[in-house]
């Protein structure tokens, strides 16, 4: 979906991209109207224009007409009435190509085998890539880097799911204008992503174009139309669709050969589960920042230990009731923590014997605390650490003293 805030900067974007509806504000403007009408004809024959205006007759160039005040129902019937002749034409424009004769013995100028320089420069590039760690961003543009020094497209994208899993959006390019960067949306379930999902091969577009008779693969040569790509690679991890990769036009003209396109996908492969890998970290980084903010604020003590004995997790409040600074705890042995804690957690450990709420006495401080431990199981029939949460019952057995003295 793209937005402009001028008749200039929507002429703009369809000399970008072929769209399917322009819905146009022509309150008051009908020279306006008639004069945008024809300009958007000319660059896009098959969208379908809705007029929005107070007054019908400002609105007589556009194929649909919003007068205001229109209800919720009125601009559900037009917009359906406006895809129903946006299909139709459509249709007719993919029956009229199937109709015309193909030429024969003309095809795209061929283009050699890739020399062993620039396959070897471009796998270089590559490994540059996936040597950037976990700086997703630099390794998506390293990674068009080496796609560029390898087949020199004249643009080029990366669409990568987003968060929420519902589309792929553009995360890194080369040569595409910003309007489409920043608008465009490819949903997971049409189109070229489910297309993908579904197919698992690259694409051409001359393979898009013969389908559009089709209306299960009807908006695969309108989606690689929008990205301004002959070409596009699914980045596939384990049947999952990770990412798209696009390519434009060759700089110096001619078709993708077999053996490059070929190579790109599987690059791409091994690129996609680089980029799944990296989400993964990023995930777990952001819940283990998650976790951690909970502990710092809890009122309770809590301490992890790992299966090799070491303590892995000190929060801020068992800091301040031991009196012991992090560094004097974290990733050393279970020892180092005053008995009977580490004689407590090591029970839990290897033998899984859990307390629940029992008040120990810190051995060094004559300290009261009311202690729980807990396994930490995962898969394996073996605990992969143990937990201790205490608390400090000082200010409770003060307490008590003080109404007992007071009795």
């Amino acid at each position: 979906m793209f937005f402009a805030d001028s008749d200039d900067a929507a002429v703009r974007t369809l000399r970008l991209a072929e769209v399917d509806l322009i819905i146009k504000d022509a309150t008051g403007a009908g020279r306006e109207m008639a004069s945008f009408a024809a300009r958007a004809r000319e660059l896009s024959p098959s969208a379908v224009i809705v007029g929005v205006s107070d007054d019908a007759t400002t609105v007589d160039e556009a194929d649909y007409a919003l007068v205001r005040p229109f209800a919720h129902r009125d601009l559900t019937n037009v917009l359906r009435q406006a895809e129903d002749r946006h299909r139709l034409l459509h249709e007719v424009a993919a029956l009229r190509s199937q109709s015309l004769p193909r030429p024969t013995n003309v095809g795209p100028m061929s283009t050699p085998d890739m020399p062993a320089a620039v396959l070897e420069q471009a796998l270089k590039e590559f490994a540059r890539a996936l040597a950037a760690g976990f700086d997703l961003p630099r390794m998506l543009e390293l990674f068009l880097d080496a796609v560029g020094e390898m087949v020199r497209p004249s643009r080029s994208a990366l669409l990568l799911v987003d968060e929420a899993g519902s589309t792929y959006r553009i995360r890194a390019h080369r040569g595409l204008a910003s309007p489409i960067v920043e608008s465009v949306r490819l949903a997971v379930d049409t189109g070229l992503p489910q297309w993908f999902a579904k197919e698992g091969r690259l694409l051409h577009l001359d393979e898009a174009q013969q389908r559009e008779a089709d209306h299960r693969t009807r908006g695969l040569a309108r989606d690689l139309g929008l990205l301004q790509a002959v070409v596009a690679i699914p980045l596939i991890v384990s049947g999952e669709l990770v990412g798209i990769l696009t390519l434009g036009e060759r700089v110096v003209g001619g078709s993708y050969g077999r053996r490059e396109t070929e190579i790109l996908f599987v690059l791409a492969s091994q690129f996609g589960t680089a980029v799944r890998d990296i989400g993964l970290h990023h995930q777990l980084q952001r819940e283990k920042e998650y976790n951690e903010q909970i502990l710092a604020h809890m009122s309770s003590g809590v301490i992890t230990i790992g299966r090799d004995e070491k303590v892995s997790t000190v929060n801020r409040r068992a800091q301040e009731i031991l009196d012991l600074p992090v560094r004097d705890i974290i990733s050393h042995d279970l020892r180092v923590l005053p008995s009977p804690l580490g004689d407590l957690l090591f029970e839990t450990l290897s033998r899984r014997r859990t307390v629940h709420r029992t008040e120990v006495q810190l051995a060094f401080r004559n300290l009261p605390l009311e202690v729980s431990t807990y396994p930490i199981m995962g898969d394996a029939p073996q605990p992969l650490g143990a937990v201790i949460v205490f608390e400090d019952l000082s200010a409770q057995k003060a307490l008590a003293a003080e109404k007992r003295q007071a009795e």
